[in-house]
């Protein structure tokens, strides 16, 4: 039997290690659609579109790694208060972009241009 046929194993990979339905379907090589049918089938309930399963790439912005732990980054944590600010003036999350690109502000990707969904996440999250 395929192990995507199986609930324990799908239970056990997507709700409790939190892998994302990608990352199964290329675990098991199966498609994505094969593996959301059977989820379904099972009645393992999905998570909404977005939903962060748990395995971040990087840590958040304002935020960096010393030694394996989460600390504030002081240089971000002051962009994450004039965002704040420009937000609380009325400017929308596309206009905050704008600004932060024409300052020259690195996104934590360095270098990158800050995109509205970037600006929302550090506003709102």
């Amino acid at each position: 039997m395929p192990v995507y046929k199986n609930k324990f194993f799908l239970d056990q990979k997507y709700s409790k290690e939190g892998l994302s339905i990608r990352q199964i379907a290329e675990l098991t090589f199966s498609s994505k659609e094969t593996i959301r049918e059977a989820l379904i089938r099972f009645g393992i309930p999905l998570r909404e579109p977005g939903y962060h399963h748990g395995h971040p790439a990087q840590v958040k912005y304002g935020s960096r790694l010393v030694h394996g732990r989460e600390v504030v980054h002081k240089g971000e944590a002051k962009i994450i208060e004039k965002i704040q600010d420009m937000s609380d003036d009325g400017l929308s999350l596309r206009g905050i972009g704008k600004k932060l690109d024409l300052a020259a502000i690195k996104t934590k990707e360095g270098g990158k241009k800050w995109h509205p969904e970037m600006v929302r996440r550090i506003i709102y999250d």
